[in-house]
């Protein structure tokens, strides 16, 4: 069990490190908030598994505003 929770501290470090880079490349003039706390850790979350959300980082992402 120990040898499990470095894995994850280290796995933890490196999506977290990882998730900031591609925000800030990305994004360069966001705002600190929290929703982009979320996404940093959703989108490298997803970049593990290979779900880069292409639409999104080419521009060709629409936002689409509900009423």
């Amino acid at each position: 069990m120990v040898d499990l929770t470095y894995f994850m501290v280290i796995m933890l470090v490196f999506i977290v490190a990882y998730g900031i880079t591609s925000q800030v490349i990305l994004y360069p003039n966001s705002e600190l908030n929290g929703q982009l706390v979320v996404d940093i850790l959703k989108y490298a979350w997803w970049s593990i598994f290979g779900e880069f959300n292409i639409e999104e980082v080419s521009g060709q992402y629409k936002i689409e505003l509900q009423n």
